[in-house]
């Protein structure tokens, strides 16, 4: 570099390299412009297809399964209780967990019940919710329901005169009784209720009697092991399966 275009670009930088480049200033400003206005745009490459990519290509709109009852057709949920209320969901699905409720009418008409925040929209029960008898006592003698009487009970659902209504219940514990006799059933069975435990109530269907909630019939109900409330939904027809 001379010493002018030294000087040059040490106080005027925006000179700096003129002497030597001097012909970029002899091209036409407008002729410069007019040609990267008409140069075509610049276009980014285009992305690999799926194939390339090793990946199997897809619907464009895939649909989402469908799971439960149809939105259109699910009932609303219901308002139960007067001074303590709770809101309850029927659903279907085939498995009941903590929480749930299974409520078998007769072997063609059976629901899980999902107990749920309050909604924006409700309706109060008909009677779909509702069942009329009383709790069969007879089979909570000993304090839970023994193994030889699953059987029996899902012989009495096939007939339509008795109801069902279940539920996982890690509250129903099983205590060991103080009579000697007792304490063999107890300790062959008892303990087995304690390592699973649900609820059930069978219900006597009577007309004459007064309506209310199904879920209400658990207060009176007796515990079970979940394994032997499987297996009387199973034999009775009942594709609802508690997982407790």
């Amino acid at each position: 570099m001379t010493e002018a275009g030294w000087r040059d670009c040490l106080y005027r930088p925006h000179l700096c390299g003129e002497r030597e480049y001097g012909d970029l200033r002899d091209v036409d400003g407008k002729e410069l412009l007019s040609s990267w206005q008409s140069a075509p745009p610049l276009q980014p490459p285009p992305l690999p297809s799926s194939a390339e990519r090793g990946l199997d290509a897809g619907p464009a709109h895939a649909e989402l399964p469908i799971s439960g009852l149809n939105a259109l057709n699910a009932p609303l949920p219901v308002r139960v209780g007067r001074l303590l209320r709770s809101y309850w969901q029927m659903v279907n699905k085939p498995y009941a967990g903590a929480g749930d409720v299974v409520v078998v009418r007769d072997p063609s008409h059976y629901f899980v019940l999902q107990q749920v925040k309050r909604p924006a929209v409700w309706e109060e029960p008909d009677g779909r919710y509702m069942l009329a008898g009383e709790t069969e006592r007879r089979l909570c003698i000993y304090g839970f329901v023994l193994s030889r009487d699953i059987d029996r009970i899902a012989a009495e659902l096939a007939t339509g005169r008795y109801a069902l209504v279940a539920a996982c219940d890690p509250r129903a514990v099983v205590r060991p009784p103080r009579r000697e006799e007792l304490y063999a059933i107890w300790r062959y069975e008892g303990y087995v209720v304690n390592t699973s435990p649900a609820k059930m109530a069978l219900i006597r269907l009577d007309p004459a009697k007064k309506p209310k909630f199904a879920v209400d019939f658990l207060k009176s109900g007796c515990p079970i092991y979940s394994h032997y409330l499987n297996q009387i939904l199973q034999r009775a027809g009942i594709p609802v399966q508690l997982t407790c």
